[in-house]
């Protein structure tokens, strides 16, 4: 979910203002999720790019892969800014009643996977709120590959156990 749900091309010097993406990816046979939510590109394939994009105050929230620019990444996100916006993991009952997802949050992006031709790099996040059960952070949530040269201003990390401590119904 985003404004490109999945991204194969070249996003470039595209404004997002006040957009809000709310989605929850839904679990595949083995009761895991492979699609991202973000403003950007829910998820961006390997011929994929997000080049100059600014995301400014906005709410990017579901389960898992979440990023401000791009969810689930094996693309390229270069020189893009991010500016008082929440991005928020929220786990839900996936598999055998076991509490999945919850991760891979971050300020730019949600999970990075590389195959040594893409990188994430020279992005800028300014006052933004990550929160999650697992694997956040303020430029990338989990990351498998080059992250280069990013900066960091006026972050809330928030990591959210809740979900363990809620009794089951």
């Amino acid at each position: 979910a985003g404004f490109f749900g999945a991204l194969n091309g070249t996003a470039k010097n595209i404004i997002f203002d006040k957009a809000t993406v709310t989605s929850i990816s839904a679990p595949n046979g083995k009761g895991n999720t492979d699609n991202g939510i973000a403003v950007v590109a829910g998820s961006i394939y390997t011929s994929g790019s997000i080049e100059g994009v600014t995301v400014n105050n906005s709410r990017v929230s579901g389960n898992r892969y979440v990023g401000g620019v791009s969810g689930y990444t094996y693309g390229s996100v270069k020189n893009c800014t991010v500016e008082n916006t929440t991005v928020t993991s929220t786990p839900d009952n996936l598999h055998n009643e076991e509490y999945d997802n919850g991760d891979k949050a971050g300020g730019v992006v949600g999970a990075f996977w590389h195959d040594n031709t893409h990188e994430i790099s020279g992005n800028t996040v300014n006052n933004v709120t990550v929160k999650g059960y697992r694997d956040i952070g303020g430029i990338v949530g989990y990351a498998n590959g080059r992250v280069t040269e990013n900066t960091v201003n006026g972050l809330t990390l928030i990591q959210d156990y809740s979900i363990l401590t809620t009794p089951s119904t």
